[in-house]
């Protein structure tokens, strides 16, 4: 992931300015492998015609798609899961990560970790400082990159909605 990275900002980069809305600022890039070296903001690129698609084996083109995300302290993601893989790295602070059971794990600066497909989670930062995250998602092409559900029904106990 680090020479991934590397790689990327040594490429032109189009990004919207990051925006504020539930405490948490937010910049996303998507990867277009084909578009020589192009790196396009969301939402403009995944709802135009030039959908981003990267071949990986048998199964359906994917998008790429990387995310840096700052949780204010209190600040939490919401109930939700992802059609693809993500792999997050904490880059400054904590996060509590709660699954589908509200049992609690806790990732620090420096940690990275996977969250597999389908599984609904809660990120929440639980400090009183910020944390800031990045996120690279492998989606598959057409399905949105976050699924909102409803909190499960061990997280009113927890204050987790």
């Amino acid at each position: 992931m680090a020479c991934l990275a590397i790689w990327l900002t040594l490429l032109p980069v189009q990004a919207t300015p990051p925006r504020v809305g539930e405490n948490i600022s937010k910049l996303t890039l998507v990867f277009d492998p084909d578009a020589a070296g192009r790196v396009f903001s969301l939402p403009a690129a995944l709802e135009s015609e030039e959908d981003v698609t990267i071949s990986h084996g048998t199964r359906s083109p994917a998008v790429l798609l990387f995310e840096v995300l700052t949780y204010d302290p209190d600040a939490n993601s919401g109930w939700h899961y992802h059609p693809g893989v993500t792999l997050v790295t904490v880059a400054d602070g904590a996060v509590d990560w709660y699954d589908a059971n509200c049992v609690r794990h806790v990732h620090k600066a420096g940690e990275v970790f996977v969250e597999r497909e389908w599984v609904v989670h809660l990120s929440h930062n639980s400090a009183s400082t910020p944390a800031r995250i990045i996120q690279t998602f492998i989606i598959r092409k057409g399905l949105s990159y976050k699924i909102p559900v409803p909190p499960p029904p061990c997280a009113a106990a927890l204050g987790l909605h």
